[in-house]
């Protein structure tokens, strides 16, 4: 019997693939569309069908034609099956749908392990699906899985193998209830029939199969019925015609050609029968346009750097000899410039950058640089997802909108992230950063405007979440958060119940809509518009069906599995933003071409990828099995790497490090640079045009000056004419606090949802502390300690978190003993309470001196633009200003003179600090109680100043000094201040004296203290 002759023909890996494909079928059909349109041409992938019509745009010079028939063989990559084979028998059961496998396989997986939450169960049944397609893609039986784990295998392989019988004993049953297949088991039989139709009746029209490498071994059944038919061709990528037999024999599964090899074996064809595709036929027309135009993108001439057929070659062939198998790399030592001259590598170039930031910024720089040329087009090509989203914002700069093609989680787009962000608000433990992530979302409107709701939603974190005490004027803003509130009320009314996912899902997305409706739009048009919308509308479809016959659960059970379930659909954009850019991943770019191909992340463990850690087999296992083993994707990197790398003109990077950690070069890099060592090309790959030095000098200004101290000077009418007791010492200490508080109005705004802190543990004491006096100002009673924990369990009450539980509340009781002890010893000696939290104030009207600003004077580099106090107030050369000031209590002394007492649980001030005036606190309050300030309290000398700090027993540090005398300086230091800011030459200096700057500033961002402190503090 003869053997029926193959027609396998290859496209060298220096010429665009689809470009040659195009000419070569418009050739064949003699430049007649009728013949043309008469042909099938089979497809790895979807994309690459897209683009061949392009391709054949430009074949046709522009001309109307009929297209050929072209259809998708699907790719093991992809997440689908394209083939349209459902015309061949129409009693093919249909596929499983994904969604509904994966929560089948998930409800038996809880089945087997009923503590394992849903969510988990999810996740682990899109990981063994996963096993499932490859091993039917593999066309292996699941029967065999038990033999695998023999006694000399750790124990976990044979308990995996076990759990495994999930898909032997009992997804087939599943699977005829479903009355479907498995994706790849269908896919396997459509193209099994195909190939059995088309070998009992050959098609009357020419088939090509062009791209694949037969990868799947029912493609390669497929490849091969075509091969062999009449009219019938397979078209190769990039078959290495010239490796020598000795290295042919050599290739194993990270080799670039391993898949061809394998697929030439189950031909049974060798090397030298498979002939040139672009030698094969003679273009009817002439005049044609060439490059990579996007599917939908006009027809248009493009700028290219062809290089002369004998250095396209030659670049081939050093790309061949640096992808050597690596018993056969001894070769490289006889390599000579005659054989591959240096011209191999013109246009080929490596930037190594120092991080991934500085290598998204130049492969940015290049694109832009890019279109600077008419018509060039230019793509990069990563794995690394990272380095993809950190080129497309560095692009914007420039106002380029790409797309990463290999599209993005919808959990991270506005959709998704909306429906994530209704779950998080509805569960039981929500807090205020969850309520105002979903506030402020972008689709949030709450029957709003969209703007009013988000402008509402800073109003309610401002006056309720971040307020540091009571907002009078947080009632309607309260108001309307309960509203918000009761719509969650459905879904948290039956949060802990168990119903069913359907039901669920339901409730979910009626609140998602309310939540999204604004004045003018219902919520499910603003939800589900834009192309994160409408995959958010078709998982949810999809989820609605595949929900049937699903476990009851509750409301954080099916939280949980929404998100899991969310996080793993991936959305593409329809088209690309760009017509000239692209980002293209590994299988988005085979058998494309554009003109400046920039191949970036070129390190190891992103190209080529890490071989997975398989969690169901190890590598004997799988061999023995009859799996592809994980080295088979460092093979099909590797390919993709010679192709793409062979284009006329390519940039090649990394980056030395990839986070805080040292980045090893990717292999294919470091095989290159040792090719070219040997043949004496060194700096071969160094790039003509500076490029990391151009992207820098966008971020490097020409000039940097140092940021001079802020002098701010306010008009007259803005500066302050009152201030608190306490916030005379900040004045004198930081004055451009004062400027920022009481001038421009702004209060830092408290944490959000943070656990108490020292400042809320000072509240406490002192709340417990107050209440405990205000209801014993006299004698105490017998249990006193009891009473003062009593009360200070009501003041805890209102804070929750461990540090209160294991820290505070102990502290506290041991405070509790001390300070009951010393209140009974000073009643005992004849001391009243007098008040608690006492209010007090004085009114300070003079004429000023003559401004000596002597202990304000600006630092060297400072300015004395004017400041000046707002207008008279009391008289045409005088002016009035208020002291404000709280004493947290006064007592009464045995002999009718007060002594004023300042709680602190945190330190004490300095002795110097008070004998400077820089804490002028006590002695202000006894000049404010002097003068008779305080309400209800007459006027009375102050004999004492004192500090109790309120640790866990207990400390009295009282002020040494007169404390008369020091009431009096301090009113005369405040006078002197508010002369000194009187005089207009004052600025508000920001720590005009380092060494009395404030130990906590809540501006010194603003001032930009940390850009000229250190300088000007040393020079001063």
């Amino acid at each position: 019997m003869i053997a029926t002759p193959k027609h396998i023909f290859t496209i060298p890996p220096e010429e665009p693939f689809l470009e040659r494909l195009a000419e070569g079928l418009w050739a064949r059909a003699g430049g007649d569309p009728l013949r043309l349109g008469a042909m099938e041409v089979l497809l790895p992938t979807r994309r690459a069908a897209l683009y061949l019509r392009a391709a054949f745009l430009r074949a046709a010079g522009g001309k109307a034609t009929i297209l050929p028939r072209m259809r998708a063989l699907g790719d093991p990559d992809e997440d689908e099956f394209y083939f349209g084979g459902e015309d061949l028998d129409p009693d093919v059961p249909p596929a499983v749908a994904p969604l509904r496998r994966r929560l089948l396989l998930a409800r038996l997986i809880a089945a087997r392990d009923k503590e394992m939450p849903l969510d988990q169960a999810a996740q682990l049944a899109e990981a063994l699906g996963a096993f499932l397609d490859e091993a039917q893609t593999a066309r292996r039986d699941l029967a065999g899985l038990e033999q695998l784990a023999p006694a000399q295998y750790a124990r976990h392989w044979q308990e995996t193998l076990r759990f495994l019988t999930i898909l032997t004993a009992h997804w087939p049953e599943m699977l005829k209830e479903e009355g479907g297949l498995d994706p790849a088991a269908r896919r396997n039989l459509l193209l099994e029939r195909q190939a059995a139709l088309w070998r009992k009746h050959p098609p009357a029209h020419p088939v090509i199969a062009a791209g694949s490498t037969g990868s799947i071994p029912a493609t390669a059944d497929l490849l091969d019925v075509i091969a062999g038919l009449p009219d019938g061709a397979v078209v190769l990528p990039g078959l290495d015609t010239e490796l020598d037999e000795e290295a042919w024999q050599k290739i194993e599964e990270a080799h670039p050609q391993f898949g061809m090899k394998e697929l030439l074996e189950k031909f049974g064809v060798e090397r030298r029968d498979v002939r040139d595709w672009t030698s094969s036929y003679t273009t009817p027309s002439p005049a044609k346009t060439k490059g990579f135009v996007p599917p939908e993108g006009e027809t248009k001439p493009r700028f290219s750097l062809p290089l002369p057929q004998g250095e396209r070659k030659a670049r081939a062939r050093l790309l061949q000899k640096a992808m050597r198998p690596a018993e056969a790399t001894e070769a490289w030592r006889a390599l000579s410039g005659k054989e591959i001259p240096r011209a191999a590598v013109d246009g080929l170039s490596c930037v190594v950058c120092e991080n991934a930031q500085e290598e998204a910024s130049v492969i940015a720089f290049c694109l832009r640089a890019a279109l600077e040329q008419a018509g060039k087009t230019a793509a990069l090509v990563t794995p690394d997802r990272d380095l993809a989203a950190r080129v497309a914002a560095q692009l914007r700069r420039w106002h380029i909108e790409i797309d990463d093609s290999a599209g993005a989680s919808l959990a991270t787009l506005p959709a998704g992230g909306f429906l994530l962000a209704a779950l998080d608000v509805a569960r039981p433990e929500a807090g205020a950063v969850d309520v105002l992530s979903l506030l402020k979302h972008p689709i949030a409107a709450c029957g709003l405007e969209p703007a009013l709701c988000r402008a509402k939603a800073r109003e309610a974190e401002v006056k309720i979440w971040r307020a540091r005490e009571p907002d009078k004027e947080q009632g309607a803003i309260a108001a309307w958060l309960a509203q918000f509130e009761r719509m969650f009320a459905p879904l948290r009314a039956d949060w802990h119940k168990k119903k069913p996912l359907g039901e669920w899902l339901a409730a979910h997305l009626a609140l998602a809509e309310n939540l999204a409706a604004s004045d003018t739009e219902k919520g499910a048009a603003r939800l589900w518009r834009e192309a994160d919308g409408e995959a958010a509308a078709a998982f949810c479809d999809q989820l609605r069906e595949a929900a049937r016959d699903f476990a009851l659960l509750s409301g954080a059970e099916y939280a949980d599995l929404f998100a899991a379930l969310l996080r793993a659909v991936t959305v593409r954009a329809k088209r690309g933003q760009h017509p000239r850019l692209a980002i293209l991943g590994l299988l988005e770019a085979r058998l494309i071409r554009p003109d400046l191909v920039i191949l970036g992340g070129l390190n190891e463990g992103v190209w080529p990828p890490e071989a997975p850690i398989d969690p169901w087999m190890s590598r004997p296992m799988k061999r023995e099995f009859g799996l592809p083993l994980p080295e088979r994707r460092i093979g099909l990197a590797a390919h993709d790497f010679v192709q793409l790398a062979a284009a006329p003109e390519v940039l090649l990077t990394r980056a030395r490090r990839m986070g805080h950690a040292p980045a090893v070069p990717s292999r294919f890099l470091s095989q290159l640079e040792t090719v070219l060592r040997a043949l004496g090309y060194d700096d071969a790959l160094a790039p003509a045009m500076p490029w990391r030095q151009w992207a820098r000098m966008l971020d490097e200004p020409a000039r940097v000056e140092a940021c001079r101290p802020p002098a701010p000077c306010p008009p007259l009418a803005a500066r302050p004419n009152s201030l608190r007791v306490t916030e005379v010492g900040l004045w004198r200490r930081n004055p451009y606090a004062i400027y920022a508080r009481h001038i421009l109005k702004l209060e830092k705004l408290g944490p959000l949802d943070a656990e108490a802190g020292a400042a809320e543990r000072g509240i406490i004491v002192h709340r417990a502390l107050e209440q405990f006096l205000r209801r014993y100002p006299g004698a105490l009673p017998p249990h006193a300690v009891q009473e003062l924990l009593a009360i200070g369990r009501a003041v805890f009450a209102g804070y929750e978190g461990a540090v209160v539980e294991a820290f505070w509340r102990p502290r506290f009781e041991r405070l509790a003993a001390w300070f009951v002890a010393h209140e009974r010893e000073r009643r005992a000696n004849g001391i009243e309470v007098v008040q608690v939290e006492a209010k007090g104030e004085m009114i300070l009207e003079f004429t000023p001196p003559p401004a000596k600003a002597k202990d304000l004077v600006p630092p060297k580099g400072g300015t004395k633009s004017g400041l000046s106090l707002p207008p008279p107030q009391g008289g045409r050369n005088s002016f009035v200003f208020t002291l404000r000031g709280r004493a947290d209590r006064i007592d009464r002394l045995a002999d009718g003179t007060l002594e004023i007492i300042d709680y602190k649980t945190g330190g004490v001030p300095k002795q110097w600090e008070l004998e400077a005036g820089y804490e002028p606190q006590l002695p202000l309050l006894a000049a404010i109680a002097k003068a008779g300030g305080f309400e209800g309290l007459p006027a009375a000398a102050v004999a004492a100043l004192a500090y109790w700090r309120l640790t866990d027993e207990g400390e009295i540090k009282p002020l040494k000094g007169d404390a008369a005398d020091m009431a009096q300086a301090a009113r005369a230091g405040l006078e002197r201040l508010i002369a000194a800011f009187a005089d207009s030459a004052m600025p508000y200096l920001a720590a005009p004296k380092p060494v009395a700057a404030p130990r906590y500033d809540d501006y010194a961002h603003l001032a930009r203290y940390a850009e000229w402190g250190r300088t000007n503090g040393e020079a001063a």
